[in-house]
């Protein structure tokens, strides 16, 4: 497994674990790429930071919480603009009523 962090257009760069951890010390927020409430639910897209895959870089993760916490639903993404994407479906699936 690989640690990345991005570089000022979200492109994922090969580091250490210190790197990361620096990295993300600098400013939490710069993980964060949407969050959106939908009344109690919240959906949260999100740059991982570890490669979560055994082949691909699969680096980013949309999850959606319901009222008490609990994850409902969950998609991984190997680019920034597909977790972009991502988080705008998760968005239409529980709007649609296929995510509860």
């Amino acid at each position: 497994m690989y640690w990345y962090k991005l570089d000022e257009n979200n492109v994922p760069i090969k580091c250490s674990i210190s790197e990361y951890d620096e990295w993300v010390r600098e400013d939490r927020t710069k993980k964060i790429v949407k969050q959106d409430w939908c009344e109690k639910t919240l959906i949260s897209t999100v740059f991982l930071g570890l490669d979560h895959s055994l082949n691909d870089k699969i680096l980013w993760e949309t999850i959606v919480f319901n009222n008490q916490g609990h994850s409902v639903y969950q998609d991984r993404y190997k680019s920034h603009e597909d977790a972009v994407k991502g988080h705008e479906l998760a968005i239409k699936l529980l709007n649609d009523g296929k995510i509860e």
